[in-house]
């Protein structure tokens, strides 16, 4: 899929697929954890549960209707410090850990129920012009290794891919994007 600058989401469609057999349904722009996510220290939380729509449903469904032998997770705006009612939830605190590990709980029965394999996928650190010190991808690498001992789970993180190059420190270009889903395509 795709958001726009405007902050319109194109959803992903078949033909978008950088690998056969390859199916989206992924929610860009969403964060599935409760409460505001929280990008630089001191600012307003935003609430982005507005892009996630009905995620369990799209997800349930596409699990069955594409037969997926695989359910890969990619938490990017997840790695934030949140305000949930009202309170402070920094980004590796035990209250932002039990958010998170009842998130991917319930993503390991979905899959499980699917048959289908839960892989936990970290974003790579942002680096050049992009680098921010509230950056946690190293760290959300080290949760979702830990996350997937615990679910029985495949942890993997983007960092080791052959290329990290994002045009915009988050997003990759197709061209990357294709070596990427190459890369992670080999691994599974």
């Amino acid at each position: 899929g795709e958001v726009r600058s405007d902050m319109n989401v194109v959803p992903w469609q078949p033909e978008q697929a950088t690998l056969p057999g390859l199916w989206s349904a992924a929610k860009p722009g969403c964060s599935f954890l409760p409460g505001l996510v929280v990008v630089q220290a001191g600012a307003e939380g935003a609430d982005l549960s507005g892009f996630c729509g009905d995620w369990r449903t799209d997800l349930t469904s596409a699990l069955a209707e594409q037969r997926s032998t695989h359910l890969v997770v990619l938490l990017s705006n997840d790695m934030f410090d949140r305000t949930v009612d009202g309170r402070s939830v920094p980004f590796g605190s035990d209250e932002y850990l039990a958010l998170l590990d009842a998130l991917l709980d319930e993503l390991a029965v979905i899959a499980a129920d699917h048959e289908a394999e839960l892989v936990l996928v970290a974003p790579a650190p942002m680096e050049g012009q992009f680098a921010n010190p509230d950056d946690h991808a190293e760290a959300m690498s080290a949760l979702l290794t830990v996350a997937a001992d615990t679910l029985g789970a495949t942890a993997l993180s983007l960092a080791d891919a052959p290329t990290t190059a994002r045009y915009d420190g988050s997003h990759y270009a197709p061209a990357d994007a294709v070596a990427v889903m190459a890369w992670l395509s080999a691994q599974l």
